[in-house]
């Protein structure tokens, strides 16, 4: 059994447990919500440009008007990342996306903060913010990542 830690507290899974899951976190703003989101999924056996590009396939074919606006390379908490910045639109509005993608421990993990095209001074900044404020965490023996 492994613990697994939530914000709001802890439980037991059984061994071998892998977290899938996307934690999405709604900042509220006058011009709408900001969400910064994070997700994991497992490599595959595939090497991390291999997931990143997989990942933008996936996005162009899901989300209208999708646009690719820039993207780079950098470090994030001593490991290769991959920065982003999307366009899209959904529920009429144009949204402004900005993903850092990289691995931890075999799994694909990106971090994302998405607003409207107008907010986009304000994604940059809460990207920046959080991109440079990552750092990697020693687990206690037993606990699940989460």
């Amino acid at each position: 059994m492994g613990l697994y830690i939530t914000q709001e507290a802890g439980l037991e899974l059984p061994a071998n447990w892998t977290d899938a899951t996307v934690n999405l976190l709604e900042y509220p703003r006058p011009e709408g919500t900001i969400r910064v989101g994070v997700s994991r999924t497992e490599q595959g056996g595939k090497d991390f440009t291999a997931c990143f590009e997989e990942r933008l396939v996936e996005q162009r074919r899901k989300l209208p008007f999708f646009e690719l606006v820039a993207r780079s390379d950098r470090l994030c908490a001593g490991l290769s990342a991959i920065d982003s910045k999307v366009h899209y639109e959904a529920s009429s509005q144009k949204v402004v996306q900005r993903s850092l993608s990289f691995v931890i421990g075999g799994r694909f993990f990106v971090l994302g903060v998405a607003g409207t095209l107008s907010q986009e001074a304000e994604v940059d900044a809460i990207f920046e913010r959080v991109a440079s404020t990552v750092t990697l965490r020693a687990r206690p023996q037993g606990e699940v990542p989460r």
